[in-house]
C-alpha cells in the first residue's frame, strides 16, 4: 500500500470500517512511513475531539496515548483474525487428508 492509499483510509479506519485486509495493509503502512502516521494522528484528533465535543464528553487530554492504544487494538484484532484464519485452513487441511487416507483404505 502506497502514501496516497494509505491517506484515503484515514477516515474509514477511525471510524472502523476497513475489512481486515485492508485493516492489515493500512496499519503496516502507517506503523512504517512516518508521513502517513502524522497525518493519522491530526485526523485522530481532529475526529476524535470533534465526537467527544458533540457526545458531551470530557475531551482527552492524551490523544496520542489514545492513538497508540487504538492502533494497538487494532493490530491485535489483525493478529487474532489472522491466526484465527490459519487455524481454519488448518482444520481444513487435516479433514482433507483424513478423507483422502479413508478413500485410499477403502481402495486398497
Amino acid at each position: 500500500m502506497n502514501c496516497r492509499e494509505t491517506q484515503s483510509l484515514i477516515i474509514p479506519f477511525i471510524e472502523g470500517q476497513l475489512e481486515i485486509d485492508q485493516l492489515s495493509a493500512f496499519l503496516d503502512h502507517v506503523m512504517s512511513c512516518s508521513d502517513c502516521y502524522d497525518e493519522l494522528e491530526v485526523y485522530y484528533i481532529a475526529l476524535s475531539g470533534a465526537r467527544q465535543l458533540d457526545n458531551d464528553e470530557d475531551v482527552i487530554s492524551d490523544f496520542k496515548s489514545a492513538l497508540a492504544k487504538f492502533l494497538t487494538d487494532n493490530l491485535k484484532v489483525v493478529s487474532q483474525r489472522k491466526k484465527k484464519h490459519l487455524r481454519k485452513k488448518l482444520i481444513l487441511f487435516m479433514c482433507f487428508l483424513i478423507l483422502l487416507c479413508i478413500v485410499l483404505f477403502i481402495l486398497f
